[in-house]
C-alpha cells in the first residue's frame, strides 16, 4: 500500500490553494497568484477540478481553505495527488451523484467533511487502487465504495448514511477487491456499516465504533465467489445487526472476528458461515427472541475461543449445523433459551473443552470430544462415538451393563455375540468384568468365555477363559487380562461377549456384569 510520504508535495505545503470567498471561489498557486476564479457558489467543483487538472504530472497537493464548498458535479482526484481540507471546517456539499468524489490510483483525500442527503446513490466516494482516505467525515447520503485494490481508510467518521427508497446505503463497501485497511473509525445511524462481498480478500478492519446500524454492521458475504482473509478486530457495537458472515453455497475462508463487544443488538441472531475461521475474545449481547439462536455456526475448522454470552433467549445461545472439526474453547455460555450449545445431527469431530456452560449441552452428530467443562446438563440426543469426560457438574464418566446373557455355542463354536456399548459410544476403560457360570456341566465338559474389545481402527483384542464348574469369576483387569484387552492410541467402541461348549449340547448358562468409564 502507498504511504502519504511517497506523494509529491511542494515546499510550500501545497501546489494550489482553493479559497472559499463571499462571491465564490478562487484558485491560488503557491506564489500567491490567482490562476482561476468561479463566481457561482454552487459550482465549487469547477475551481477544485481546475486546480487538480493543473497539477504537475508527478502529482501534487490541492488545499481547500475553511468554508462550505457546494458541488454540482463530480470531482476526480488525479493519480498521485492529494486533495486536503483544513479539517471538518472544510465542508464539501456534494450532490446526489454516485461517486461524486472519485480517487484515481495512488491519490489521497484528507481532512474534509463531506455532507449530503439521502438520495438514489449508494456511494458518494469512489476509492481507486492504492488510494488513501483519512480524517474524512461523511455525513448523509452514501459512503465509500472501494473501486481498486489496496485502499486505506484511516480515522474516518460516517453518519446518517442512507439511501431513499431502500435501506442499502453502505458506509464502506468492498466488492471483489484485494487489500482494504480500515482503522480508527466511527459509524453511526447508517443503513449498513462495512460490507465485504463476493471475492474480496485481505481485509483488515480495526479499532472502531458502530452504532445504530440495523443491518450488515460488519459483514462478509458472497453470492458464489468466497471472500478470503478478513479480520474484524477491536470493535464496539450498539443497537446493530452484529456478526454476519454468510454465503450462498461456497464458504468464505479465513474469516476472523476478535475483540468484539456488542450491546443492545437490533437483531437477535449472529451468522457465521466459514472455513478456517474464528470468533475470539468477543462478548455477544442478547435480546428477547422467541426463535433462533444467538450465534449460528456452519462450516469447518472454526474456533470459538473466549466468547462470552451472558444470557440467551429463544432456542438458545450457540447452534452448530453442517459443521466439522470445530472447537469451542474457554467460553462462558449463560442461561436463557432452550440450549446453551447445540451440536446438530450434521456435525462431526467437534471439540467442546474448558467451557462454562450454564444451560443444556445438546449433542447429536458423531466423533465429538466434550472434556474439562463446567456443565449443568448434557442431553445425548443420538450422538455417537463421542467422548464425554472430566467435566465438572455432570457425571458422564461411568457406564454399567448388568445381567448380560451370553449365548453358548456348541461343538467348539462360539455362539452369537452379546454386544455392550456405553451411552456415548466410547468406552474409556473396563473396570469390572464379572462372569457367572450357572446351570450344570456334563462330565468332562469345558465352557470357554471370550471377552473381546472392538476398536475404532477395526482391530480387536480379547481374553479367553475356560471353566469346568459353576461359579462366579472376575477378570484381572489390573493385571494381564487388562493388558491383553486394551490397545494404545486407539478408541474402544464396544465390548463383545462370546461363549462356547466343547459338547454337542449344554445345560450351562453364562451371564456377565460389566462396569467402566464411557
Amino acid at each position: 500500500m502507498k504511504d502519504l510520504k511517497s506523494l509529491t508535495v511542494p515546499p510550500g505545503g501545497y501546489t494550489y490553494l482553493v479559497e472559499k470567498l463571499d462571491w465564490g471561489y478562487r484558485v491560488v498557486d503557491r506564489e500567491g497568484s490567482v490562476v482561476y476564479t468561479e463566481s457561482d457558489s454552487n459550482h465549487a467543483e469547477n475551481a477544485i477540478q481546475c486546480a487538480i487538472d493543473n497539477l504537475p504530472s508527478g502529482g501534487g497537493k490541492v488545499l481547500l481553505s475553511e468554508g462550505n464548498y457546494n458541488l454540482s458535479n463530480k470531482i476526480t482526484i488525479a493519480s498521485n495527488s492529494i486533495l486536503s481540507g483544513c479539517g471538518y471546517s472544510t465542508v464539501l456539499n456534494v450532490p446526489d451523484l454516485a461517486d461524486a468524489i472519485a480517487l484515481s490510483s495512488g491519490s489521497c483525500l484528507t481532512d474534509v467533511k463531506i455532507s449530503g442527503t439521502a438520495g438514489g446513490s449508494y456511494y458518494r466516494v469512489s476509492a481507486g487502487a492504492d488510494s488513501i482516505i483519512q480524517r474524512v467525515w461523511i455525513d448523509g447520503g452514501g459512503g465509500i465504495d472501494q473501486a481498486g485494490d489496496n485502499v486505506q481508510i484511516n480515522n474516518c467518521r460516517f453518519t446518517n448514511i442512507h439511501r431513499s427508497g431502500d435501506p442499502y446505503a453502505v458506509a464502506i463497501h468492498n466488492y471483489g477487491h484485494s487489500g482494504l485497511f480500515v482503522t480508527d473509525f466511527y459509524i453511526a445511524d447508517c443503513d449498513r456499516g462495512i460490507e465485504i462481498e463476493d471475492g474480496a480478500k485481505n481485509v483488515y478492519v480495526r479499532n472502531g465504533y458502530i452504532l445504530n446500524v440495523p443491518n450488515m454492521a460488519m459483514n462478509v458475504h458472497n453470492h458464489g465467489t468466497p471472500c478470503e482473509n478478513v479480520v474484524y478486530s477491536h470493535i464496539y457495537l450498539s443497537n446493530c445487526r452484529n456478526i454476519q458472515c454468510t454465503d450462498q453455497g461456497n464458504k468464505n475462508k479465513n474469516i476472523h472476528y476478535e475483540y468484539i463487544v456488542t450491546e443492545n443488538p437490533s437483531a437477535y441472531i449472529n451468522d457465521f458461515y466459514a472455513e478456517f475461521g474464528s470468533i475470539k475474545h468477543c462478548r455477544l449481547a442478547s435480546r428477547t427472541s422467541d426463535v433462533n439462536y444467538l450465534l449460528y455456526v456452519t462450516g469447518s475448522d472454526i474456533v470459538l475461543y473466549d466468547v462470552v454470552i451472558e444470557e440467551a433467549s429463544g432456542w438458545g445461545a450457540i447452534y452448530f449445523e453442517n459443521a466439522d472439526n470445530c472447537v469451542v474453547d474457554s467460553c462462558y455460555i449463560g442461561t436463557g433459551g432452550s440450549y446453551g450449545l447445540y451440536l446438530f445431527t450434521s456435525t462431526s469431530k467437534c471439540k467442546v473443552i474448558n467451557n462454562h456452560i450454564l444451560n443444556t449441552l445438546r449433542l447429536r452428530g458423531s466423533g465429538h470430544i466434550v472434556k474439562s467443562n463446567s456443565l449443568s446438563n448434557v442431553w445425548l440426543d443420538g450422538a455417537t462415538n463421542t467422548v464425554i469426560r472430566d467435566n465438572e457438574g455432570y457425571p458422564t464418566d461411568s457406564f454399567k451393563a448388568t445381567s448380560q446373557s451370553v449365548e453358548i455355542g456348541t461343538s467348539g463354536a462360539y455362539g452369537n455375540a452379546t454386544t455392550v456399548t456405553s451411552l456415548s459410544g466410547i468406552i474409556y476403560a473396563l473396570k469390572v468384568c464379572k462372569i457367572v457360570i450357572g446351570g450344570s456341566f456334563a462330565a468332562g465338559e469345558n465352557v470357554t468365555v471370550k471377552v473381546e474389545t472392538n476398536w475404532n481402527s477395526g482391530n480387536t483384542a480379547y481374553v479367553e477363559k475356560t471353566y469346568t464348574a459353576t461359579g462366579t469369576h472376575y477378570l484381572d483387569l489390573d493385571g494381564q487380562d487388562g493388558l491383553d484387552l486394551w490397545r494404545d492410541s486407539d478408541t474402544c467402541t464396544s465390548i463383545k461377549l462370546y461363549a462356547k461348549s466343547d459338547q454337542a449340547s449344554t445345560s450351562v448358562t453364562v451371564t456377565c456384569d460389566l462396569a467402566g468409564a464411557g
